[in-house]
């Protein structure tokens, strides 16, 4: 999910701009990516090297070409992210997001709330904090084995 932080720095470009942008990576091109999207709907697997077979026809010099594909595909990547953490922030809206102050209250009094991060189901647990001052979720009945959790919000029980 690192790239939804990403995702809102790539920009598109036209292909007039490519040789401009030639060494960025943050620039990607719509031709390509509508290529892409284009080659999923078929049932295509979307190999770099298949996505540029595919964009011949846009008369784009390989390196550049391979470059760009290479961004686009990125860009898409990076978008599927983005559009993973807004969901999930709009599915947990009012659950609470964590404060320091009171996880370590919680972790003071083995206080257990209902627990969610990106990509996991809801369950409970309590806050924990390691010897490195990390902090981890335990089970109940947990006493070594913690999870991490990502974009972490609760909602007491």
């Amino acid at each position: 999910m690192i790239g939804a932080k990403e995702f809102k720095q790539m920009q598109p470009i036209k292909i007039t701009e490519l040789e401009t942008y030639k060494d960025s990576f943050k620039h990607y091109l719509p031709e390509i990516v509508e290529v892409i999207k284009d080659l999923k709907s078929k049932g295509i697997f979307c190999y770099n090297s298949t996505v540029a077979e595919n964009c011949k026809h846009l008369n784009i010099e390989e390196k550049l070409l391979s470059r760009f594909v290479y961004n686009s595909q990125s860009y898409l990547h990076k978008k599927d992210d983005f559009d993973n953490v807004q969901k999930y922030k709009e599915t947990y809206k009012d659950w609470q997001e964590p404060k320091e102050d009171e996880l370590r209250e919680m972790s003071k009094n083995k206080t257990y709330v209902m627990v969610v991060g990106l990509g996991k189901e809801p369950f409970k647990a309590r806050p924990f904090f390691d010897a490195e001052d990390r902090l981890f979720w335990l089970k109940p009945r947990f006493t070594r084995r913690g999870y991490t959790l990502y974009l972490t919000r609760y909602k007491k029980l």
